[in-house]
């Protein structure tokens, strides 16, 4: 079944923390929580779903401590090589002009959600 909108492949960028085990990690791996005394390790996921074939097909990982969304999702959107139409859709966090003039310059669209003021 094509699942695909007036032909353009849907794909929606997104990303999420993953939670990691304390142990074994130095500072610069650790995360402050809202207590003074309490830390957390994780890393950072941002990855590329394709809505049609309901699977992902790409994804970045950064430590938690250093995540940029931005950085990241250039990055998905530089390996994506299709020949045909697609239109990215992302949250506003990832609201950036130059993602947005990379994506444009690649032949594709995107769709961002902004929020309501």
């Amino acid at each position: 079944m094509d699942r695909r909108l007036k032909g353009l492949q849907i794909y929606a960028i997104d990303g999420s923390n993953l939670p990691e085990e304390t142990m074994n990690k130095s500072e610069e791996d650790l995360v402050k929580t809202r207590s003074e005394t309490i830390f957390r390790a994780a890393c950072h996921m941002n990855a590329i779903y394709d809505v049609g074939a309901r699977m992902f097909v790409d994804m970045d990982i950064q430590k938690a401590t250093r995540k940029d969304e931005h950085s990241a999702a250039k990055r998905l959107c530089a390996r994506v090589r299709e020949s045909q139409d697609v239109i990215f859709i992302m949250d506003r966090y990832y609201h950036n002009f130059g993602l947005e003039y990379q994506i444009h310059l690649q032949g594709h669209f995107y769709l961002i959600r902004m929020k309501k003021r």
